[in-house]
């Protein structure tokens, strides 16, 4: 049997035994470009700092109001390809996002066209 699944199966164990605390410990960023979709703040892109569960912390944050994708038309193709439109924030220097239902890594490409954007 492979330990990681056992791991995990006491786990779960554990947590509907009530026998654990469900917090989520956070997962570090180190920086690196994301754009974060969120349920009431809508996306932005940033610098990750850190996520704990669906709480997301970013620095230097732009929220995105609308986007024209190099290539294709989605987030993904956003944060693949770059931007060539769009209407974004001025950058504020640190940002807490609650409710964030992803969290997508952007290429060094996408990074220039992002932070480049004028902002509206």
């Amino acid at each position: 049997m492979d330990i990681e699944l056992l791991k995990q199966a006491l786990q779960i164990a554990e947590v509907l035994a009530g026998k654990t605390d469900t917090a989520q410990p956070a997962t570090q960023g180190a920086g690196r470009a994301v754009i974060v979709r969120s349920r009431d703040a809508g996306v932005l892109y940033g610098k990750l700092d850190r996520y704990e569960g669906s709480t997301v912390y970013l620095t230097d944050a732009r929220q995105m109001w609308s986007w024209t994708a190099v290539e294709g038309g989605t987030l993904l193709d956003c944060a693949n390809h770059g931007v060539k439109a769009g209407k974004f924030s001025t950058a504020s220097k640190a940002v807490v996002v609650l409710g964030a239902c992803a969290i997508i890594d952007v290429t060094d490409k996408a990074a220039k066209t992002l932070e480049s954007a004028k902002w509206a």
